[in-house]
């Protein structure tokens, strides 16, 4: 008998196949390879920043990280220099982020990487059914 199938090893077992599609050729960024993560946040940082400025409690937020994991994936792309934390003057605590040249230019290739990996997520589905899955991932989100 064939077990019941189960949403949570489903999901995890996609993210395993997502995770994969973004291992097989890592984007180098001076002299490190930079992970999904980093490109996620990469791309968040350059999208959002041209409107407000960024702080890490957007980014927890945003991808639903904890803030210790936010702190470890922040120090990581500002060793490797894709981004830099810089004080405001209203609020002593807090420290913008900002994306260096060098994250800029590893910007462009993340694109092209989330484009492709998009395209494959996305190749046997329709714009409804695209619309759907988000509709019915976020009602899922909501509730745990």
């Amino acid at each position: 008998m064939k077990p019941k199938r189960t949403l949570m090893f489903s999901f995890k077992g996609l993210n395993n196949k997502i995770q994969r599609l973004l291992d097989a050729n890592p984007i180098i960024s001076g002299d490190s390879p930079i992970t999904g993560m980093q490109c996620g946040v990469l791309s968040y940082l350059k999208i959002q920043s041209k409107d407000k400025e960024v702080f890490q409690k957007d980014i927890e937020d945003e991808f639903q990280i904890r803030r210790s994991t936010a702190t470890g994936i922040l120090q990581l792309m500002e060793k490797n220099g894709l981004i830099q934390r810089e004080a405001v003057n209203y609020d002593a605590r807090l420290k913008k982020i900002i994306i260096t040249e060098q994250g800029c230019e590893t910007y462009e290739k993340v694109e092209t990487r989330m484009q492709t990996i998009e395209g494959k997520l996305t190749q046997n589905l329709t714009n409804d059914e695209v619309e759907n899955l988000f509709y019915l991932m976020d009602k899922i989100a909501k509730d745990i």
